[in-house]
């Protein structure tokens, strides 16, 4: 079974230790390796009968999907998950969980696979582009891909997959879609030793613009965020810098004794999941029709 919960911090911490004693080309001349044994495609939602898959793009003759379980009793309301994992690896069953959970409450549920440096030799500005044009594709298909035209559209992100979901915010020209978002531990600045590490073909500049925190003009979606107080790759006071800037647009609600990715760990999950549908039930009542 995957380490779903480990792939973030997996990923950041072999950048932060490594440094700068690996230059970029010995380390994409050891991409074999170190992807060996990662998981990029989900196994939990494949072997879920809930679930159903749909193709939405290629890249790089790697096959994008968007990963679906409808709820039972259909609210009009969907959940799009994004996963983590550094822009590395990491896969959707990382929320198979969360998304389960609100299935029991009438919220059908859309998690995105997207190109990453060990599935497709991806990075950051392949995946986000991908995640843009799998939203587009949602909502332009999502009668014939959930039965329904969603009324009230929410976001999750972890990690890496919280900068994916902050960059709708930006350009994507469904975002007036989006009613909130709820991003856990997330990326807010792209522009990181991991980053310059494993993607040099990015500069500098365009690791600023896919940096969350260069748009903070264009963000006035509610949002929730998950943070741990003992987060050491995201450091809990940049979160409060961020939110703080946004003001009644964000909520942080912070987690003791809690490090990165510990939403899918043990005491946090079953807090982190009912918050997360607390926030969303919140923005569904005070909507306007």
């Amino acid at each position: 079974m995957p380490l779903r919960s480990s792939l973030p911090v997996t990923a950041l911490c072999l950048c932060l230790a490594w440094g700068q004693a690996a230059t970029a080309p010995a380390v994409r001349a050891q991409a074999p390796t170190f992807c060996a044994g990662k998981n990029t495609a989900p196994e939990e939602i494949l072997k879920d009968k809930n679930f159903s898959e749909f193709t939405y793009g290629f890249k790089n003759n790697h096959a994008l999907r968007i990963y679906v379980r409808k709820a039972t009793a259909k609210r009009n309301v969907l959940a799009i998950f994004i996963h983590g994992g550094g822009w590395l690896y990491g896969s959707a069953d990382q929320f198979h969980d969360q998304m389960t959970y609100l299935g029991a409450y009438g919220i059908s549920s859309i998690a995105i696979d997207y190109s990453t440096f060990c599935a497709n030799n991806g990075d950051p500005a392949m995946a986000t582009a991908d995640v843009n044009t799998a939203v587009a594709f949602i909502m332009q298909h999502a009668v014939q891909i959930l039965g329904f035209d969603p009324r009230r559209v929410f976001v999750v992100g972890g990690s890496s997959g919280g900068q994916l979901a902050l960059s709708l915010l930006v350009a994507n020209p469904w975002r007036s879609r989006v009613d909130g978002l709820v991003l856990y531990n997330p990326v807010i600045d792209v522009d990181i030793p991991l980053t310059r590490l494993y993607f040099p073909q990015l500069s500098p500049s365009l690791r600023s613009d896919l940096s969350p925190r260069q748009h903070l003009a264009a963000m006035h979606t509610p949002m929730l965020i998950l943070h741990g107080k003992e987060d050491a790759l995201i450091p809990i006071t940049d979160i409060r810098q961020f939110c703080h800037v946004l003001l009644t647009s964000c909520r942080l609600e912070e987690f003791s004794n809690a490090g990165h990715g510990f939403f899918n760990k043990n005491p946090y999950k079953a807090d982190t999941q009912a918050a997360m549908r607390a926030f969303m039930e919140q923005q569904i009542a005070h909507a306007p029709e």
